[in-house]
Parts: C-alpha cells; structure tokens; sequence
C-alpha cells in the first residue's frame, strides 16, 4: 500500500512491516514494525510524520514518537478499511461488517469502540470514510451491494440496489472490491471485479447505478482504482501491472495507458501535479506521469 499525504512514500510488504521511501532519491528512510510470515500489510494512514497506523490481517499498529503499539482489537474478522479523521480519531472497519474507532491510542482509557454493525457475512471487503462527509462511511463486498453508514445517526442512510437480471433473468452476483467518493461526496463510484465500473447518484438517492461501464475490450481484472485530482479521470489497475486512463465526460471510454509493471496493481495514488504513485505485485512502486505515461522512477520494496 502506499500513502503521499507526507510527500513521502509508505510501502507495506508481505511480511508485516511498513517502509517509508523517499521519491527523489530513493532511499529507504525508516522501517517500522517486526517481521512475520503469514500478515502482509495491507491498509497505511497517517496523520503527521510522527504518527502513522498500518494495518495487516487483524491487528492494527501505531508508530508514534518512535514507539511502536499494537492495538488491542477484538479477535476474528480481518480489517478492511482504514482511516485517520481531522480529529485523530482512528476509524477502521472488519470484513464481518463491524465499524470501529479507537480513541486517545496513547492514553490510559484507550479502547476500541462499536460504532454500527452491518450484516455478519464475512463478505465486506472494502471499507472508507468520505473525505467530504466524515459522518458518512461506505463498505462494499460480496453477494451485499454497496451501503453508506451514516455514523452520527446510526443508520444505513443509502444501500444500492443490484442492476437488473440478466439476458437469462439470473440474478447478477455482486462482488465489488473498492471504491471512492468523488464530486464533493454527491456521488460514488464502485469498482467491480469482473471489469466494471458503476457510478450512483446518491444525492438524489438513486439506488441503480446512473452509469454502469463494462470494459469488455480488457481480458484483465481489474485489482484498484483511483480519482485524478482534475476530477476528470478515474485510473484503473488491473492484475497484469497496467493502469488505465477512463474519462468520465466520455462515458469512462478509456484514452490512456501506464505500462512498467510486472504484477497486479495493489495501490494508486494520484499526486496534485497528476503525477501517478502505483505499487504492485513485482515489490516496485512507481512514480509515472499522466501527461507522457511514462515511468520517471521507481523504488524497490524487496529488503
């Protein structure tokens, strides 16, 4: 995974640690964390240099003032989501559909709180808070179709409702595995495994998607996705290390291609100069540019 809100690169390998990169000069700056086989890292935030929470399997760690924490969690469910808040507050979410924070981590009362449960199925595989609406949190996964919880009221203030049977009148299977807020948290967009992207209106509070795009001319799943900072653009990686360019104002018709990766596509992160930060399977992140779609360099995350 990988974070550039410090304007520095956080990578989580395989085995449990997170590594701070920096971009130009490609140095490893800090490692964080102990070394195990079986928790790959899978979720980074962060709320300053100094303060910094990664996520693997079901444990949390936090660094901060160059101690390292694990949290206390409830035992079972893995972690899919993974958030910092303007408040410090530590929001985080388990694929059994529970929503969680953790307050005042370095205090004496620390403990982690319920905060909404969804429907136990073990199924949820993504979880995120609006960057626009902090009250507003949205999971997706398998066989359930999107829903946003809206935290203060304790209530699911919008669930979607599946597209319509198919040719055969055979229920279409659900299984989204991410998504973003975007249009100043008016509308979502949830990517689907089988090379589809859907788009919802839920200011008016349409439930089916306004624009539900099948990439049927790419053979590749698609594995993340993320929104450019023009607001224009969403970039799509696949499982074969290729990002793509969808337009939005064109139907999400695909006009760009970043190539260099031997592996799936794990992490994007868009820069504010549309500057491109990927993290694949090959244990490279890379830093490409929108504007040529070629790769200015790259950093190894194999130590």
């Amino acid at each position: 995974m990988i974070d550039n809100n410090l304007m520095l690169v956080l990578a989580g390998d395989p085995y449990g640690q997170l590594h701070s990169l920096n971009p130009y000069t490609k140095e490893r700056l800090e490692t964080y964390g102990e070394l195990t086989k079986q928790c790959p890292v899978k979720l980074i935030s962060c709320c300053s240099n100094d303060n910094i929470y990664f996520a693997s399997a079901n444990k949390i760690m936090n660094y901060a003032g160059e101690q390292l924490t694990e949290l206390e969690l409830k035992a079972g469910a893995s972690i899919v989501g993974l958030s910092v808040d303007s408040d410090d507050r530590l929001l985080y979410s388990y694929s059994d559909g529970t929503i969680c924070d953790f307050k005042d981590v370095r205090g004496d009362n620390s403990e982690e709180s319920l905060l909404y449960e969804l429907p136990k199925n073990d199924g949820w595989l993504k979880g995120w808070q609006s960057q626009y609406k902090l009250q507003e949190y949205c999971m997706v996964g398998k066989s359930l179709p999107p829903v946003i919880v809206d935290l203060e009221r304790e209530v699911v203030s919008w669930s979607a409702k599946n597209v319509p049977n198919d040719e055969l009148e055979l229920k279409v299977p659900i299984f989204d595995i991410d998504g973003l807020f975007y249009n100043e948290g008016n509308n979502l967009a949830v990517l689907h495994k089988d090379r589809k992207l859907r788009l919802y209106d839920i200011k008016k509070g349409q439930r089916r998607p306004i624009v539900d795009k099948e990439f049927n001319e790419e053979k590749i799943n698609f594995t993340t996705f993320a929104e450019t900072t023009c607001n224009n653009y969403f970039l799509l990686g696949n499982a074969q290390g290729s990002v793509f360019l969808s337009d939005r104002r064109k139907d999400l018709k695909v006009c760009g291609k970043l190539k260099g990766a031997n592996g799936a596509i794990k992490s994007l992160a868009v820069l504010p100069n549309e500057y491109v930060l990927t993290a694949s399977l090959d244990s490279y992140v890379r830093y490409s540019s929108l504007s040529n779609s070629d790769c200015i360099t790259y950093l190894t995350t194999s130590w």
